[in-house]
């Protein structure tokens, strides 16, 4: 049972799937590429968002997403999107990966990366739904990192620690 990622309103968009294994360290090397560069409280809580994709709680096969639910707002449109490909430009070059109790297979993280910056790459203004992001579980406010990792925690902790513990 693996994770499947897309943009099921756009055509020119192909999703992916992944194991629960390599979704793991796309969720985590997502977050560890980000908390140093998000400075607004969409990009804080867009973390926050990807990091509630946490197989340790939602359950394996459960922890993909459309990107359309990224809480796109049209008036800040490019800056969100700059924002995404920064993220995943950011993991791609193992931003922060030191803080991993792992060393994460390399072909699972470049291929989900790769595959997730070419749909943010096709996700357009025209898609944007002007929605707020839909949280599967609602975080504890005000936000706040992990001591160990500097992520963001979501309502059940870290997503690296969840990682380690169940491991």
């Amino acid at each position: 049972m693996g994770n499947y990622f897309c943009h099921l309103d756009n055509s020119d968009a192909e999703g992916f799937s992944i194991s629960n294994g390599g979704t793991s360290v796309f969720i985590a090397v997502m977050c560890l590429a980000g908390h140093e560069i998000a400075t607004n409280d969409w990009q804080k809580d867009l973390l926050t968002w990807i990091s509630t994709h946490d197989l340790h709680v939602i359950g394996n096969g459960n922890t993909g997403f459309d990107i359309s639910e990224l809480g796109w707002q049209a008036e800040r449109f490019d800056e969100q999107k700059r924002f995404m490909l920064q993220l995943t430009e950011r993991a791609r070059l193992k931003t922060n990966w030191e803080k991993l109790p792992y060393e994460p297979p390399m072909d699972r993280a470049v291929y989900a990366l790769d595959k997730f910056d070419a749909l943010v790459h096709t996700f357009e203004l025209e898609h944007c739904q002007n929605t707020e992001l839909q949280w599967m579980i609602e975080p504890k406010r005000p936000l706040i990192r992990c001591p160990m990792h500097d992520i963001f925690f979501h309502s059940q902790g870290c997503v690296i620690c969840n990682d380690e513990i169940a491991g």
